[in-house]
């Protein structure tokens, strides 16, 4: 679906250390953020962080990152939606 849209997917990230091992990439650090924005020289101040826990929302902002949460509860995000599908119009947005 991506592809048939014009996009890719460069590289799938995810952190490897135990919750409680204090590393800097596990969210709601921003490390990972910020390490994928200096090697694919990405302008996070211009992007869009969309995350169904709050620790995706705070990892966001922290890394400089517009939010989007997804899910009914209480959040900090700078938008809210109950679904993905309903936050597409809210991402896009963002990015205006």
């Amino acid at each position: 679906m991506i592809r048939e849209h014009g996009g890719h997917i460069k590289e799938v990230a995810y952190c490897p250390h135990k919750p409680k091992a204090g590393c800097e990439c596990r969210k709601p650090n921003a490390g990972m953020l910020l390490d994928l924005a200096s090697r694919y020289d990405i302008d996070l101040s211009g992007s869009v962080m969309v995350g169904d826990h709050e620790r995706d929302i705070e990892a966001g902002k922290k890394a400089g990152c517009k939010t989007v949460f997804i899910g009914n509860e209480e959040t900090g995000a700078d938008k809210q939606a109950p679904s993905l599908q309903a936050a597409v119009p809210l991402i896009l947005e963002l990015l205006e």
